[in-house]
């Protein structure tokens, strides 16, 4: 770290980093407990999203981001929550205990006055500033 933080130029990862995810549910592939209903669709909760990979090289002002969609017709009013998640694992899999995961940031993101459009396209990105992260959410 030193004196000069603007020094530093680059880091080992000691975890890999990675946003909770959902996505449609596959039989056979994603864990029966993950499984959740929005919409009336199945979906897997809790699934990592990897950015950074443990023992890769960060550098400030690296960016990273997470392109989704959302569908909201009858939770259009429902608080969105964003999450950075970590572990030790290389490749985690899910944001579970299992995968050795811990919860890093949440934030939760209030819906507009008349709601969630029908279909919300979203970014989720993970900037490195130094020795921090910041976490940013954007309606696109």
């Amino acid at each position: 770290m030193g004196l000069h933080p603007n020094g530093i130029v680059g880091r080992v990862s000691p975890y890999t980093y990675g946003f909770y995810s959902i996505v449609p549910f596959q039989e056979g592939k994603h864990p029966e407990d993950l499984k959740d209903i929005h919409e009336g669709v199945a979906q897997c909760k809790a699934v990592f999203y990897k950015l950074i990979e443990r023992n890769k090289i960060v550098r400030p002002r690296d960016c990273f981001e997470r392109r989704s969609s959302t569908v909201y017709i009858e939770s259009k009013h429902q608080t969105r929550i964003t999450s950075l998640w970590r572990s030790f694992k290389k490749d985690p899999k899910y944001c579970t205990k299992a995968d050795e995961c811990e919860l890093v940031a949440s934030n939760e993101i209030r819906p507009p006055a008349e709601g969630w459009p029908q279909k919300l396209y979203h970014i989720q990105r993970l900037f490195v500033i130094d020795n921090e992260f910041v976490v940013e959410f954007e309606n696109v």
